[in-house]
């Protein structure tokens, strides 16, 4: 057999360094970059990581219960503490622990990391659907401020929440979805909120039945002036809601 020269084996390695550089790039093209994700959440203590759970801790959690003086003096990278983000009428909420907010039993019963809160005030469960929109639950104006989800250990979420008593103005009127009021001797039940905008209601006001108000304008029915001041449409329609000015 005749011995290959140095001439042909050059143009055979040649080839082959071809062949793998072919095959490098086709794997590399088949297989996708990883991706880099950018900092995009901000830590209590203002740093920017990538993903919540890449936030540096102080003593566990970071949180300090109430308004306590936090200490993190002793932390890793000095983290100031949740509570100093609390303003006024607003609570820290750890998940199922009680706590009493104008002599009214609050507890957070359920945290999601889509920004939905669960809150039982004296037993009444209402899910928080989303953040800054209040809610009237038993006499508290309750309104999600901010949700602190971990999501490597959940049951470690908090939430900050602003929690009101709620006091109706002068001849101003929570009726709950088929609720009946006597108001100056008129029966007055409310029967549908819609979830339109501007919002609007369906009640039966005396031996009227199912009129339809618009927030915020007033319309005479059996004698009385009422007005949609506000009303609050929910996923369950039992749980709906409206505050009407009713004079006679």
């Amino acid at each position: 057999m005749k011995k290959l020269s140095w001439q042909n084996w050059a143009v055979i390695l040649s080839l082959i360094a071809a062949l793998l550089t072919i095959a490098s790039s086709f794997y590399g093209w088949l297989t996708p970059e990883k991706e880099i994700i950018p900092p995009g959440f901000v830590c209590p203590d203002g740093t920017l990581v990538s993903v919540p759970e890449n936030c540096p801790i102080c003593n566990g959690d970071g949180i300090c219960q109430d308004k306590e003086k936090c200490d993190c003096e002793d932390c890793e990278n000095n983290v100031n503490c949740i509570v100093d983000r609390i303003g006024d009428k607003e609570y820290l909420l750890i998940l199922n622990e009680k706590k009493k907010v104008e002599g009214e039993s609050v507890k957070v019963t359920e945290i999601l990391n889509i920004g939905r809160v669960t809150i039982e005030v004296e037993g009444i469960t209402r899910e928080m659907e989303t953040t800054r929109k209040e809610e009237i639950i038993d006499g508290l104006k309750v309104t999600t401020q901010e949700i602190i989800y971990n999501n490597a250990k959940p049951k470690n979420s908090v939430v900050i929440v602003k929690i009101e008593k709620y006091t109706p103005g002068e001849n101003e009127y929570l009726l709950n979805t088929d609720e009946e009021k006597i108001i100056s001797n008129t029966k007055i039940r409310l029967m549908k909120v819609f979830s339109s905008t501007p919002s609007s209601i369906l009640l039966d006001v005396g031996e009227t039945t199912n009129r339809k108000l618009n927030e915020g304008v007033e319309e005479t029915l059996e004698g009385l002036k009422i007005t949609l001041l506000k009303s609050y449409s929910r996923s369950i329609s039992s749980e709906s809601y409206a505050i009407l000015k009713i004079e006679s």
